[in-house]
Formats: C-alpha cells, sequence, structure tokens
C-alpha cells in the first residue's frame, strides 16, 4: 500500500540540492506522480511557449489530445487549485506560488484515483511549481538586496517541511505499532511533541525575519480582496482556543458592532495581526485567567480588542512595545518581532494599533480599522513572505502560537 506521505516527502527531499536543474526537478515530479498513480501512464510536461512539452523524450505516451491548446490552457487558468478533466485526462496543473502555469501533471481518466490520491497529486503539483519557480529565478535573484537574516529565513523552508512531514510518518509509525496503547503511555510521543514545538518556533523565527524585511520594503501582496471582518475574526478565535484551553486560559469573542464589517484587503493581514496579539496575550495570562477577543463599532468603522488577565505593563515598556527585536527583560521566548510586525501591517493598511493596561488589571491592545481607509487603495504586505506560510489556518495558528508554553502530548 502506497504511503503518499513518504512520496511526497522523497520528492522534496531529491528537489532540495542546491544547483538542480529545472528539468531535474521535472523529471521527479514525473517519477513521484506515477508513484502516486500507479501505473506508468503518468506523465509531467512543461510549458513553452504556450505549448505543452514532455519532460522526457520516451515513447510511452501518447495523449492523443482532441481538443484546442487555447480551450485547454483556459481550462487549467480557470481551475487554478483542482484538477482539470479534458478529452479523457485528468490534468494537474504546476503553477508558481503567484499563479503562473509552468507546465502539468497527466494521466489516464482511466486511472482509479481516490481522493487522498487526487490531494496527493495537486500536493504535488504545488510542491514542484514552488521548486520550478526557485529555479528559474534563482534564490539569490529573489533575494537579491536583502538582509542576511531574511536569506537564511528564505533557506529554512525546505529542510523545515522536510523535518515536519518525517516527524508526522515517524510519530504515525510509532502510533500504529503501539496500538491499543493510550498516547500518554508511549514515551516516543511526548518527546516527539518537544521536536515539534521547537520547529514551530524555529518556522515563526524565520516567517517573522522574512515578513519583517519584505513589510520594510511595503512590497505588494496579490490576494486583496473583500472580506467579513467578523467571520475571519471568529475563525481564528475558534483555531485558538483549544490552545487556550490546554492552559487553561478561557478564551471569548464578543463581536458588537452592528454595522456590517466587509472591508477590502488581503485575509492574511488581519489574520496576522490578530494572532501576533493572540500570542502576546496567551503569554501573560496566568492559568485559570481570561482572555478576551472583542469587536466594537466606532464612528468611522471598527476596533479589534484582545484584552487579558495578569500584570500590567510597566509604565517604561510602553514606548518600547512596538520596536523592532524588542523584549522586556521578563521575556524569554520570541524574537522581538511579533507587536513589530502587528503595527508594521497595521500602517501599511493605515489602521492604527495601541496597547493600554486596563484598569480592572491586565492589558488591552487595540487594532483601529476606518472603513474608509480600508475600502480604498491600501499598501499590502509582500506575497513572497506570505507564501512560506503552510496553507491551512490551523498549521498557521500554531506556528504564530508556538511562542507560548503548553503542555505536551
Amino acid at each position: 500500500m502506497k504511503d503518499i506521505s513518504a512520496i511526497l516527502l522523497d520528492f522534496m527531499e531529491q528537489t532540495h540540492a542546491p544547483g538542480l536543474g529545472c528539468k531535474e526537478v521535472l523529471l521527479a515530479a514525473q517519477c513521484a506522480f506515477r508513484q502516486l498513480a500507479d501505473t506508468p501512464q503518468a506523465w509531467v510536461f512543461r510549458l513553452e511557449r504556450n505549448r505543452l512539452v514532455p519532460v522526457d523524450r520516451v515513447e510511452d505516451y501518447d495523449l492523443n489530445l482532441k481538443v484546442e491548446q487555447e480551450y485547454f490552457e483556459a481550462c487549467l487558468i480557470e481551475n487554478a487549485d483542482k484538477p482539470v478533466c479534458v478529452s479523457g485526462y485528468i490534468f494537474f496543473p504546476i503553477r508558481t506560488g503567484g499563479g503562473m502555469l509552468l507546465g502539468t501533471a497527466v494521466c489516464s481518466a482511466a486511472v482509479h484515483l481516490d481522493e487522498k490520491t487526487a490531494c496527493g497529486a495537486m500536493r504535488l503539483a504545488k510542491d514542484a511549481g514552488l521548486r520550478l519557480e526557485a529555479c528559474e529565478n534563482g534564490k539569490q535573484k529573489v533575494l537579491h538586496g536583502k538582509s542576511t537574516a531574511a536569506i537564511l529565513s528564505h533557506e529554512f523552508k525546505t529542510p523545515l517541511t522536510i523535518a515536519f512531514a518525517s516527524l508526522q510518518l515517524l510519530e504515525k509509525n510509532i502510533r500504529r505499532q503501539s496500538g491499543s496503547k493510550a498516547p500518554a503511555e508511549e514515551p516516543a510521543l511526548k518527546y516527539i511533541g518537544y521536536i515539534e514545538q521547537n520547529l514551530y518556533r524555529i518556522q515563526a523565527l524565520a516567517e517573522n525575519l522574512l515578513d519583517a524585511e519584505y513589510a520594510d520594503e511595503r512590497a505588494l501582496i496579490s490576494d486583496e480582496r473583500e472580506i467579513d471582518l467578523v467571520q475571519n475574526v471568529e475563525e481564528i478565535v475558534q483555531s485558538a482556543e483549544p490552545y487556550a484551553a490546554m492552559n487553561e486560559i478561557c478564551m471569548t469573542f464578543v463581536p458588537k458592532t452592528e454595522k456590517p464589517c466587509r472591508i477590502v484587503c488581503s485575509p492574511r493581514v488581519p489574520e496576522r495581526i490578530l494572532l501576533n496579539l493572540i500570542s502576546n496575550a496567551l503569554k501573560h495570562t496566568p492559568k485559570g485567567g481570561e482572555c478576551t477577543i472583542k469587536i466594537e463599532d466606532e464612528a468611522d468603522g471598527v476596533v479589534i480588542k484582545v484584552e487579558n488577565e495578569g500584570e500590567p505593563i510597566a509604565k517604561e515598556n510602553f514606548e518600547h512595545l512596538f520596536e523592532r527585536f524588542w523584549r522586556g527583560r521578563e521575556e524569554r521566548n520570541g524574537s522581538g518581532l511579533g507587536l513589530y510586525l502587528s503595527r508594521r501591517l497595521a500602517q501599511l493598511q493605515k489602521w492604527t494599533i495601541s496597547a493600554e493596561n486596563r484598569a480592572e488589571g491586565g492589558v488591552r491592545f487595540a487594532l483601529h480599522i476606518s472603513y474608509e481607509q480600508a475600502c480604498g487603495s491600501v499598501d499590502r504586505l509582500s506575497g513572497s513572505a506570505i507564501a512560506y506560510q503552510d496553507d491551512s489556518l490551523k498549521a498557521r495558528v500554531r506556528t504564530a502560537l508556538s511562542g507560548v508554553n503548553f503542555p505536551q502530548k
């Protein structure tokens, strides 16, 4: 029985070698695709001058596509994130992180691909696109003029992904071998938890360093669209609640707005700001305390408040809170970039962020969003930095909250 995760991991390991060419990446992708589809009748094509060209000039392929090239390409463009069935074949588009078509993986529609295999093929196509993009552009060109920290954080991406995937396979094998034994009774799982938590911390540091570099450059992101702010915040809070519960912290979401909260921006911007503020709040909330996230109306927009019980901020620290790399004397975890990035992202959107001690104890951070400013022409964070994050909200929450000390598995 094929192990989809192992096949994808092998592909990433093979294509991470420095100096690897585009053809080698595509050949490795074809080999992995054939393993996933469990058939030699599966191919990978590269796009050259609007024509699909096989990566190897062998005689074992004959697609006989009876469809106009323009129609086929239009299908791929319109179905960027899912397989395309054309003329009896299934196509898995290979794209760059920015969406540009580079090629496709193809197999006959007669080949049975269950849902997990199809998802694995799409993941393979996405990984192949990112590897091709790195090969074609050259990492030095992509990061030309960036700081050493940004270059290093860029280089962390693939080794971290391989480490995460290897750890997941290891955990799966341990659980399979332990059978009916409860997870708490398997000591190895506890140490896997320690490794995983610290890998997330490294990933968070790498992403913060890279995002800080691009934020200073005021580069652009391509996924700006209209979003429901209340729904966006509620999903983030719900994803963070289990982590608060691990430390016996009660996290609640209180929407107090009566007006529609629809703004135009990249959904990742309010998400990144809010996760940084939640992470900071959880670090300073005592066990058994409360952390509350509110949305309230203002005269010209809304305000998102993140409040937590605990010690107040020392008066002399307020002027340093949002400085790059600044950490309080009592801080042991974190890079000192979370609050800096939150303010920088807010500034790029022409929003404002503030902090104050609550009269009843604890701290309150407030993100003020103006409807007029948010729906106009906005500056945006670089897509290159955001693209290095995992696709799922669950993984992004885990990364953002990695600096909080949680009990292990």
